[in-house]
């Protein structure tokens, strides 16, 4: 089985706000995705 990233890693490959959501159980700013 594959580990798992580094919190270091994550947040050089994620958007700031791709890691707030996966990493620290945020939520997407609403009104500005195509849905």
């Amino acid at each position: 089985m594959k580990e798992k990233p580094s919190r270091e890693e994550l947040q050089q490959r994620l958007s700031k706000e791709q890691f707030r959501v996966t990493q620290e159980n945020g939520t997407e700013t609403p009104f500005l995705n195509a849905y």
